[in-house]
Order: C-alpha cells, then sequence, then structure tokens
C-alpha cells in the first residue's frame, strides 16, 4: 500500500515536471523575448543614454567639489601646523632665556646604573644570578 503511493506520486511528479518544463521554457523564451524588444526599443536607448550623461555631469561635479574641499582642508591643516611650530618655538625661546641657543647646552651625563642592573657591575662584582633565572657567577 505505502509502495504503491510512492508509486502514484512519483509518477505524478515526473507528469509534472515534464509538462511543466516545456511549458516554463516556452514562458521563459517569451520573457526574454520581450526584454530584448524592450531593450533594443529606440526610446528605451534614448532614456538609457541621457540617464549616462547625467550620471557623468554629475560624477564630475562631485569630483570637483570634494578636490576643492581637499585642498581647502589641506590649507587649512598647513597653516594650523605652521602657527603650533611657531608657537613651539616662541615658547621654547622663551623658557631658555634671551640670547640662549638650545643647541648649545649640553647633554646630561649617563651614569651606569648598577643599582637596578646588577649585570652592569664591575668584575669583582659576586653577583649570583642563579635565583633569577641567569647563569651563575663563575667559579661558583
Amino acid at each position: 500500500m505505502k509502495l504503491l503511493r510512492l508509486l502514484t506520486f512519483t509518477a505524478g511528479a515526473a507528469v509534472g515536471y515534464v509538462v511543466g518544463a516545456k511549458q516554463g521554457q516556452q514562458g521563459l523564451d517569451k520573457i526574454k523575448d520581450t526584454a530584448r524588444e524592450t531593450w533594443n526599443d529606440p526610446k528605451v536607448q534614448e532614456t538609457v543614454h541621457k540617464v549616462g550623461d547625467q550620471a557623468n555631469r554629475v560624477a564630475h561635479d562631485v569630483a570637483d567639489q570634494a578636490k576643492d574641499a581637499v585642498s581647502a582642508a589641506a590649507q587649512s591643516a598647513e597653516k594650523k601646523v605652521s602657527e603650533a611650530a611657531d608657537d613651539a618655538k616662541e615658547r621654547l625661546s622663551s623658557a631658555t632665556g634671551p640670547g640662549s641657543d638650545s643647541d648649545e647646552r649640553p647633554a646630561p651625563a649617563a651614569k651606569a646604573d648598577t643599582i637596578s642592573d646588577p649585570g652592569l657591575g664591575g668584575a669583582d662584582s659576586e653577583s649570583d644570578w642563579a635565583d633569577e633565572g641567569g647563569r651563575p657567577a663563575s667559579g661558583s
């Protein structure tokens, strides 16, 4: 009984597919023909060209506006950077005093940091790094 129902269903599906496929193909061909005719219609092509030309004009206008905006922003940024540099120079010259040149100041002397880095100690240093994960002192 179940087998008979399954065979009936399968046969109906096959017949429906074949009939639908033939009608579906005809319908699809009809839609393609209509679309081709519409696209090739001179009025449609005229409209397509008008829209394309308008899009070109708008694109050029927007590009020109963007170019002007970028140029104005670059000029503004250049002016602000120049003003900030001048301000920094003025503050630096007033901090070092009149007549002094900041290039003439000596650099502070560097000292060896033997307190926080025992590895920089002298040769006579008995530093044992074994408990810190380092190599123990030679001779140990």
